[in-house]
């Protein structure tokens, strides 16, 4: 699990060549009017993938699956999926 802020870069370190692509996204949106919130498909997306070696958020909230592949290969045999949460990070 990788937690990041809206509108900021996290760097995604690996010890092998990797490559970086986007799976499923799902956006939380809150209802003023019901003081609830829901979660939806996203139609836009929530993360920017920058030169497989980061990923940049924009001012929405939600969970992002990035699929990260082993690089250098036509089939790669080593995967990893990193859910990315992103929301308010706090601090006392």
């Amino acid at each position: 699990m990788f937690l990041l802020p809206p509108n900021s870069v996290g760097h995604i370190k690996a010890n092998l060549n990797t490559k970086l692509k986007l799976g499923y996204s799902i956006v939380s949106v809150y209802d003023r009017s019901t003081g609830t919130h829901r979660s939806e498909e996203a139609t836009t997306p929530l993360v920017k993938l920058i030169d497989n070696k980061a990923i940049q958020t924009f001012d929405k909230y939600g969970k992002v699956t990035v699929v990260i592949e082993q690089g250098g290969q036509a089939f790669s045999d080593q995967i990893a999926m990193l859910n990315v949460f992103i929301a308010d990070i706090f601090s006392l």
